[in-house]
């Protein structure tokens, strides 16, 4: 006969539990559905894979740049006014705003859960706006931790058995 070391559970010895890990194709649902959620908590899984998503989208119009901006280098020898010189002012512009339109969909397509994550980790969420500042590889490293049971101080009674 095996005996029993644990106590019978009461409602005042609830134990939070870490966010589960989730899959792709969960992380970007979630993602999606949550996107204006602050309250909360995001697994480190449900946070790193939409943000590494999201930043292999944003390098890849980079690489193009940059390739562009190689090939337009060694053709400076052209006349002002020319059809290449009109091509670069176009792929310029063209460039920047494509390069703009990704960096405000990126930031706001993780805003919140850079936010949910840091709380899962136990760290206030407004820590995610240092990326702001400038200094945004601190709240990277946060992210990095894992959950925390402060974390559960941050969940809204709608974020109880949520996906």
């Amino acid at each position: 006969m095996t005996q029993n070391h644990f106590p019978p559970p009461t409602p005042y010895s609830y134990v939070p539990q870490p966010r589960p890990s989730v899959s792709f194709k969960q992380a970007m649902r979630n993602n999606k559905r949550y996107l204006w959620h602050f309250s909360g908590r995001a697994s480190r899984s449900e946070f790193w894979k939409p943000w590494g998503l999201w930043v292999a989208v944003c390098i890849l119009p980079l690489i193009a740049g940059y390739i562009g901006w190689i090939a337009i280098v060694f053709n400076m020898g052209s006349q002002p006014g020319s059809a290449f010189a009109n091509f670069v002012l176009i792929y310029f512009l063209v460039y920047a705003f494509l390069v703009f339109a990704l960096g405000i969909t990126f930031t706001l397509m993780t805003l919140s859960l850079g936010w949910r994550r840091l709380q899962d980790a136990g760290f206030p969420g407004a820590l995610w706006l240092l990326n702001f500042i400038g200094i945004g590889i601190v709240p990277l490293v946060m992210c990095m931790m894992p959950a925390s049971h402060n974390g559960l101080s941050y969940d809204g009674p709608q974020d109880f058995n949520r996906p």
